[in-house]
């Protein structure tokens, strides 16, 4: 297993190893997280990095992203070969002049049959069955598309080089099939066969599944520092704007303010590049995923939990504007939506409820802390056993579906992973803290911007707390509510026997802290 990528593009000799694994009729795996990169490794790779290699090639990109009731893995692959050579190479594989010279070898050996002696005569017989057995022949599309890349080849004299990407956002099944589909192209075509995979579902398949009996070269796609992504789009962004007054991505007919468009990209910039906190916000909460990423920043434009006219007037005022983390962090988890809303949220609500224990508030922030702690002691890059974690929040009181249901839910919200990689038994799943879940529990938990926001999603326990956690949009109204719900998990805290890996009292004083510095600054 190799590094594909490197600072300066891609890795000294990648372009090497790659016609090798074509010689050898073998696959090639990109291996990365999910919005690791990988497409824009491919883009990059195709137009700039190997256009040396591959921009005389016939370059096909299949997108298993873009469709998730695909009817058939095997004929999107097909459907998307047709439709590229059409659309983009102006060749129409499925069209009778082409069939003719992709199936020359099998009409000469038509000729000599029964039917073909039929020319001689009877030629609209001839003619007839001559169409009936090129559609014969076609119908096979796997078969024909094989022959008529055969044909491409040599005539063209280019090579064909075919990418499955996004297959990563299928599940684990779709992977091993459409890895399956790539052997076969990559054995059976005249084509070097890219296919995107994610980690977990590789070391799984290369143990027990459909990778076990095959030896695919493998490359892995490393994400790229998240504010240096984020930098050069916008910065690029910025470009569009002061050269033509709008973005290339807006519809037709569309215009903007565009001077208070740029002056707000501006302000992301600045903060991207010198704004420490509101780069370890977006990091954190990203984990490496560069499409989320994306997400959080498109969302902060547009978000309504923002005061956009203070910060242009401040920006154009003063030439800088410090993006608060705490505005940052209320865009993310607010969303679109007027509260917090915890199926809609990237951000998970670490003192929910799913049963009346009042020990529950504290299941996964004590369940991401151990795993940590644990993942430091083994050897195994990290990932504690399943059977390990339960023992632990089962001493704590904690019931088995109890401990089950927090672990589906911190996997749902990327706080752990999970897999059965590094020799583990297939049937013990093993999980590793995440930097998302790290952050949550260490840092996030201790903002009033979190408390606040979940207060909404919070469900009381006590009777006599639970009339006091009303809706407010009152800056010292929301203060107060805040510390109703700390001075509750105090008490919830007695019901939990001591924890060596985390300990609620000492969250409690940050938070309490930081609640004071927010009412500190409240006017008099």
């Amino acid at each position: 297993m190799h590094e594909a990528s490197g600072r300066k593009g891609v890795s000294p000799g990648f372009t090497s190893d790659v016609m090798q694994a074509a010689l050898s009729n073998r696959p090639i795996i990109l291996l990365g997280d999910v919005g690791s990169g990988k497409s824009t490794f491919i883009e990059r790779l195709i137009h700039i990095d190997a256009k040396e290699v591959l921009g005389e090639s016939i370059s096909l990109y299949v997108d298993f992203g873009a469709s998730s009731t695909l009817k058939s893995l095997s004929e999107h692959v097909l459907d998307a070969c047709v439709a590229q050579l059409r659309d983009t190479y102006d060749t129409n594989i499925l069209g009778l002049k082409f069939a003719e010279r992709a199936l020359k070898k099998e009409l000469s050996l038509f000729d000599e049959s029964p039917e073909g002696s039929l020319r001689d005569v009877d030629e609209a017989a001839y003619r007839s069955a001559r169409i009936q057995f090129l559609k014969n022949e076609m119908a096979d599309r796997s078969n024909y598309l094989r022959k008529a890349f055969d044909w491409i080849k040599s005539s063209w004299r280019r090579q064909v080089v075919i990418f499955l990407d996004n297959v990563d956002q299928r599940n684990a099944q779709d992977q091993n099939d459409v890895f399956l589909i790539a052997n076969e192209l990559a054995r059976t075509w005249p084509a070097t066969v890219f296919v995107a995979l994610r980690p977990e579902t590789f070391y799984t398949s290369e143990r027990e599944g459909a990778i076990s009996g095959y030896h695919p070269r493998v490359f892995t796609i490393s994400p790229p520092r998240t504010d240096v992504m984020l930098s050069l789009r916008i910065d690029f962004a910025l470009k569009q704007l002061r050269d033509a007054g709008r973005l290339n991505s807006f519809p037709n007919g569309v215009q903007v303010d565009s001077e208070t468009l740029e002056l707000f990209l501006q302000t992301l910039s600045d903060n991207l590049r010198a704004n420490v906190p509101f780069v370890r916000v977006v990091d954190n909460l990203a984990g490496g995923n560069m499409r989320m990423a994306l997400q959080f920043v498109t969302d902060f434009v547009g978000s309504g939990h923002i005061n956009t006219q203070k910060i242009i007037e401040v920006q154009k005022r003063v030439g800088r504007y410090t993006i608060p983390d705490h505005e940052f962090l209320r865009s993310i988890m607010f969303g679109d939506n007027r509260y917090y809303d915890p199926d809609s949220s990237p951000v998970p609500n670490l003192f929910r409820l799913t049963r009346r224990d009042p020990k529950e508030h504290f299941i996964l922030p004590l369940c991401l802390a151990h795993i940590q702690k644990a993942g430091e002691l083994e050897t195994d890059h990290g990932y504690v056993a399943s059977g390990e974690v339960y023992r632990y929040l089962q001493s704590l009181g904690f019931e088995a579906l109890e401990i089950a249901e927090c672990l589906e839910y911190a996997l749902r919200f990327r706080l752990i992973d999970s897999t059965g990689k590094y020799g583990k038994a297939a049937h013990e799943e093993v999980f590793r803290i995440t930097t998302v879940g790290a952050y949550c529990y260490k840092t996030l938990i201790q903002k009033f911007t979190y408390i606040d926001a979940i207060s909404v999603d919070i469900s009381i326990l006590d009777d006599h707390v639970r009339p006091g956690i009303a809706e407010s949009f009152d800056l010292r109204q929301r203060l107060d509510r805040a510390e109703l719900i700390l001075g509750y998990l105090d008490e919830q805290w007695t019901y939990v026997p001591n924890s060596p890996d985390w300990n609620w009292e000492d969250t409690a004083k940050a938070l309490w802290a930081d609640l004071r510095k927010v009412r500190g600054r409240l006017p008099v």
